[in-house]
């Protein structure tokens, strides 16, 4: 996935890019009846990136999205099981998109 890379490199709306373009194929290989790989992976990264490119509307949309997953896929690895770990995880992501110093605000 680029985006680890864009990451590393300070390219954050290239990470976005490339996150949301993973995104957008998990939810085709799902429609499909298909098991994408890592798609909670996929909407941490994608969070994480827009979060620091400061696209705020982007971090939220895809935090919201990243709870529907955990909902819909509860035994799913990637999607984990509801314990201390995923609550954990999702504070993490959210304390991001909260303290992200977004452009015009």
């Amino acid at each position: 996935m680029p985006s680890h890379s864009f990451l590393r490199i300070g390219r954050y709306h290239d990470a976005v890019r490339s996150g949301t373009a993973a995104h957008d194929s998990d939810q085709r290989y799902e429609q499909h009846g298909a098991v994408a790989y890592g798609p909670a992976h996929d909407l941490v990264v994608l969070v994480y990136s827009a979060g620091l490119s400061g696209e705020k509307p982007v971090a939220l949309a895809n935090t919201d999205a990243l709870r529907d997953h955990y909902e819909a896929h509860p035994g799913k690895l990637d999607g984990h099981h509801r314990g201390s770990d995923d609550v954990r995880r999702e504070r993490q992501v959210l304390l991001v998109v909260n303290t992200c110093n977004y452009r015009g605000e």
